[in-house]
């Protein structure tokens, strides 16, 4: 999930607590999904990338495209999920992936996915930049909320403030990425950013 994605979620669930406390109106704060969901969990396990593997994804990635134009969604790869989610295809593309080292679509898509991370973190600027502009938003978040806990119900209060966490947590997983894979997706970041054009 992007910075810019963030803000939007939460000036939306700030703008609906806010109108909902001034107008004195009990209304219910639907859960936030988990951007997760639907993926296998050893997908979004942190790895330790390597040039061969890298080159390996790229090659598969490629190859796949080329065999079947649709095969493969044309998602921004600075959405880790959406991007691990739309590296799914036919099982005649199977061959592929074995002829470039991969045992099992999980494998391709848990590359694909600490491949994303980093490339999202090398677009926001940094392990730092993000990790700095985590904690001021947690800041920002706890004022918010400590102002608008007299208007909410305990209900309401406690969807907020778990919408606030699972927000957060994606960008915590920032922590996870291993430095050297951020260092790896520079030298490709070109490539990258070519995943989602296609």
């Amino acid at each position: 999930m992007t910075r810019p994605a963030i803000h939007r979620l939460l000036a939306c669930v700030l703008l609906l607590v806010a109108t909902a406390a001034t107008a004195q109106i009990r209304v219910p704060i639907p859960a936030r999904p988990d951007p997760n969901a639907g993926l296998d969990p050893k997908v979004i396990e942190p790895i330790t990338l390597t040039e061969p593997k890298l080159k390996s994804f790229f090659d598969a990635y490629n190859q796949i495209q080329a065999k079947n134009k649709t095969a493969l969604a044309a998602t921004d790869p600075g959405n880790p999920a959406a991007f691990a989610r739309g590296l799914k295809f036919s099982g005649d593309t199977e061959k592929i992936l074995l002829k470039n080292g991969f045992k099992t679509l999980t494998e391709f898509q848990q590359v694909g996915y600490n491949a994303a991370m980093a490339y999202s973190i090398l677009k926001e600027g940094g392990k730092e930049a993000v990790q700095r502009r985590i904690n001021d938003s947690k800041d920002r978040q706890a004022q918010e909320l400590d102002k608008m806990k007299s208007h909410l119900t305990p209900e309401q209060l406690k969807a907020l403030e778990g919408q606030l966490n699972a927000s957060l947590g994606v960008m915590a997983n920032v922590e996870k990425v291993p430095e050297g894979n951020i260092e790896l997706i520079k030298k490709h970041e070109a490539k990258m950013a070519k995943l989602g054009q296609k």
